[in-house]
């Protein structure tokens, strides 16, 4: 689980870097052209804080699944009581 929301939040990274990238055109062009049409900055505000959202959702879910790795791990019989119990001493 953490490895895929580690992928996940990767993915959601380079999303919106790419739609940064696609915004930083999007205003340069409009700038020659007489500025942004206001529902487009709008559709770009609502946009970037979707995946705002999204990314913050995913470090949560991943924080929480890093927090239950280490519960679990430090619950874990150690190797030696393992060896033991199996009879591998």
């Amino acid at each position: 689980e953490v490895v895929r929301l580690r992928q996940e939040l990767s993915s959601i990274d380079g999303e919106i870097r790419a739609f940064r990238r696609e915004i930083i055109s999007l205003r340069a062009y409009a700038n020659k052209e007489n500025g942004i049409d206001p529902d487009v900055q709008e559709a770009i505000g609502t946009e970037m804080a979707h995946l705002a959202q999204l990314r913050a959702d995913t470090q949560a879910a991943l924080l929480a699944a890093r927090h239950t790795w280490s519960e679990v791990r430090s619950k874990s019989p150690s190797e030696a009581w393992e060896d033991e119990i199996l009879g591998m001493d």
